[in-house]
């Protein structure tokens, strides 16, 4: 598997992408072509993955870690903390509407790390014995409307976790684009209690 940009070509162990977005890559290749490709990531320039053409998180999203092996570089890139790809705003649209989404990648030695995301991300108190439950309606868009309207709120069309498609060789990579509003989890919280499908 390859990754191209701007003229500038190199091997991708892995690679992880969402909604047509590159959210993270392993790439081994000579210095100079994985010096270019970050640098063209890193300018907000799009990727050619293949065949697949992707966009970037934007100017700046990325950080790099690399290691020399003989004569080549590798190279893993990820999403810098805090990235958050705002939606474009439409007359009428509610500041709830405004939320952007966050790209997060992880290895799964590393935890629960779209818990410890969304638990970071709300203010709404949230218990770990919970998380299972949470993110799986935060994964069901029908579900949740179902939710938001038995709570009272119109429903909000759009996934809020959009789990990453991993190509190559992940090794146990994982990623996700999050999109976590507060009114969503008010309402999860309080119907899943009110449903004894969670407990406090």
């Amino acid at each position: 598997m390859r990754i191209r940009t701007e003229g500038v070509s190199a091997y991708a162990h892995w690679a992880a992408a969402a909604e047509g977005k590159l959210i993270g890559i392993a790439m081994l290749g000579r210095q100079s072509a994985i010096e270019a490709i970050v640098a063209n990531l890193n300018k907000g320039e799009p990727v050619i993955l293949d065949r697949i053409p992707l966009d970037n998180l934007g100017k700046r999203a990325y950080v790099q870690s690399t290691a020399r092996l003989g004569g080549y570089v590798f190279s893993v890139i990820v999403p810098s903390a805090g990235i958050q790809m705002q939606k474009a705003k439409k007359t009428g649209e509610k500041p709830e509407s405004q939320s952007g989404k966050t790209a997060v990648l992880w290895h799964e030695s590393a935890g629960s790390v779209l818990w410890r995301k969304i638990f970071d991300t709300t203010t709404v108190p949230l218990l770990d014995s919970w998380q299972d439950y949470v993110i799986a309606k935060l994964r069901d868009e029908v579900a949740l409307n179902r939710i938001r309207i038995a709570m009272g709120l119109r429903p909000e069309y759009g996934k809020r976790i959009v789990d990453a498609n991993m190509h190559g060789d992940h090794d146990g990579w994982c990623g996700a684009l999050v999109d976590i509003r507060e009114h969503d989890m008010e309402a999860i919280v309080l119907y899943g209690l009110k449903n004894r499908e969670i407990t406090a």
